[in-house]
């Protein structure tokens, strides 16, 4: 699977666009409803309560 196929994939997962992913990937700012839907696509706990 190709890097562009798996960030459309995530994307998908988290319903938003793939340059969302990308930008969270990059470091950039994001809201934090955007990091929640991140780490639940991938599987991951959500670090803040």
């Amino acid at each position: 699977m190709e890097l562009d196929e798996a960030k459309q994939i995530l994307a998908a997962r988290m319903s938003t666009s793939a340059s969302v992913v990308s930008k969270l990937e990059a470091g950039g700012d994001v809201r934090v409803s955007t990091l929640q839907r991140y780490c639940s696509a991938i599987g991951a706990p959500f670090p803040l309560k």
